[in-house]
Formats: C-alpha cells, structure tokens, sequence
C-alpha cells in the first residue's frame, strides 16, 4: 500500500520534522524532474545533495543482473555506485554460502523487461 501514515509522523512524535528538500524526496516518479549530476565526488539533485535516494522498482534477479521496473531508467552516475555495492554485498553472501546466486525473488520474464548487468 501507499504510506499515507507517514504524513501524521510530525503531529504524532513532537521530534519529528518533516524534510521537502529534492535530496531526500526523490524516487523514480519524480526523479526526471530534476537535473541529477556529479560534483566534487558527490551527487547533486539540481542544487541540493543527495542523500537518500528510493530506489523503488530495483530488482535483482541474479549475481550479474538487475532489472528497474516500471519504466524506471538508469542513471549511471546514481545506478552505478549501488550497483556495485549490490553486487559486493552478493559477493559477501557468497563466501558464507556458494550457492547464492543473488536473489531470492521468482524468475523474470527477461523477455519483457530490460536488464542490466551488475558487472
């Protein structure tokens, strides 16, 4: 569902604020929005930096590849560094369990969907 409830946060808990700032509000549904780019080693979203970024619709469907869902597209100076730590984090598992192929979800329809490689 929808996380309507987290509208009544601030109103519930009085430490709570509520951030509005692009850095922290961006997603796949709003992302075109705005001009994403690199600066001095940081990502930027127009004038603000990023620091969290919903990474809805990202699956992994195994060690070397991943899909974005919903028409999302890739944005390699944002993708690329999740994508690795995605693929480490795969490798890491690997060590304690050899079999790990990376994902725990159902088999996708490579077909019908574009993938990307985590490599």
């Amino acid at each position: 569902g929808d996380q309507k409830y987290l509208e009544d946060m601030a109103r519930l808990f009085p430490d709570v604020r509520t951030m509005n700032m692009p850095g922290v509000n961006i997603a796949p549904w709003n992302d075109a929005k705005f001009k994403i780019k690199l600066k001095r080693g940081n990502l930027y979203i127009d004038d603000d930096r990023l620091i969290a970024y919903h990474y809805c619709g990202f699956r992994v469907c195994s060690k070397n590849s991943c899909i974005f869902m919903f028409g999302n597209k890739l944005i390699p100076s944002l993708h690329n560094p999740y994508m690795k730590a995605i693929k480490n984090a795969i490798h890491q598992v690997q060590i304690i369990n050899p079999a790990f192929d990376g994902s725990f979800s159902q088999e996708w329809d490579r077909k019908k969907l574009q993938t990307f490689s985590l490599e």
